[in-house]
């Protein structure tokens, strides 16, 4: 059966959350494995060129290193390679959401939207 999911993603910096975002929806028979990874310097460019998008914060190059600048509400202090190690750990979540009918109608996939609405019996028949 098809399930509509959101996808989440939560920031920790040394422990401490910096932010959690949400990253998208999609609609999927069988739900996604949550899980965890951990970003040091060294595995920092493979991470972010490949989920860079669902990421708080952007990288920048500097003569000295590298520095990471989060997007967040709080205060929280830049990151720099020369002066500090990078222990950051992204949580990524994914939870089954039941939007309205109206919402199902205007996703993006509609093929998928069809085959969600005609599961849960909701289909036009024509008289």
């Amino acid at each position: 059966m098809l399930n509509f999911y959101r996808h989440y993603t939560t920031t920790y910096s040394n422990g401490k959350e910096v932010k959690t975002e949400y990253c998208g929806e999609f609609i999927a028979e069988n739900a996604p494995e949550n899980f965890t990874e951990t970003i040091t310097w060294e595995n920092l460019s493979e991470k972010y060129s490949k989920n860079g998008l669902a990421y708080p914060f952007s990288i920048w190059d500097f003569k000295r290193g590298r520095c990471i600048s989060f997007f967040s509400d709080k205060f929280i202090k830049d990151i720099k390679e020369w002066k500090e190690e990078l222990n950051l750990t992204i949580v990524h979540e994914y939870v089954i959401y039941k939007p309205s009918i109206n919402y199902v109608l205007n996703f993006c996939d509609s093929e998928n939207a069809i085959k969600y609405l005609v599961e849960r019996g909701l289909a036009i028949v024509e008289k």
